[in-house]
């Protein structure tokens, strides 16, 4: 029997892929070719892994993109808490090392756009537009902001673990301001 993200993988739906992990069919496959190159065909131990690249890369992904318990992550994985803590954790590191390695590469560096590419992007959010009053409003829009939060382990410094410390989510987290162009990227982080 085939766990549920094997399944989605197979079928490559691409309203599935972008739910779960993020990504179309299409950008998943070109992140998991660079993924591939370092990922281990075999464990420490000399084993084979329990998970294939493919697997792996939507582990990562799926724990990057949801709020998701480790629990879950194993019903939906087929596979035991130390496989999914072992196989994310390396994930991690592998995603870590590829975007270290090409930091200027376009497809995921963040930079603020040009002049000409806001008048681009403002454009393309007025052709969705159906009333005049709000293209008044969108007139010189480009992007949009949004906010993140992402849980950190509780840090053992007081000052720092008061610091990081979110009073409304009760718990220890990152908090991120991101702004988006409007064809989805990141052109800036806070």
């Amino acid at each position: 029997m085939q766990s549920s993200i094997r399944f989605i993988l197979d079928m490559r739906e691409a309203s599935a892929f972008i739910v779960h992990f993020g990504f179309d069919p299409e950008s998943f496959d070109c992140l998991l070719g660079l993924f591939e190159e370092h990922y281990p065909v075999d464990a420490n131990t000399g084993r084979p892994r329990n998970f294939t690249a493919d697997m792996a890369l939507a582990l990562v992904l799926m724990y990057l993109h949801n709020t998701i318990k480790q629990e879950t992550l194993c019903v939906l994985f087929g596979a035991t808490a130390a496989t999914i803590s072992r196989t994310k954790n390396l994930g991690l590191d592998i995603l870590e090392t590829i975007f270290r390695s090409s930091p200027n590469d376009h497809r995921w560096r963040i930079v603020w756009p040009k002049v000409q590419e806001m008048k681009v992007f403002n454009d393309m959010i007025l052709s969705n537009t159906m009333f005049e009053n709000e293209t008044r409003v969108l007139n010189g829009v480009f992007g949009f902001v949004d906010g993140l939060n992402v849980p950190i382990e509780t840090p053992k410094d007081d000052l720092e673990q008061n610091a990081y410390y979110n009073g409304w989510l009760s718990g220890h987290y990152s908090s991120q301001v991101l702004v988006f162009t409007s064809d989805g990227c990141i052109c800036w982080v806070r």
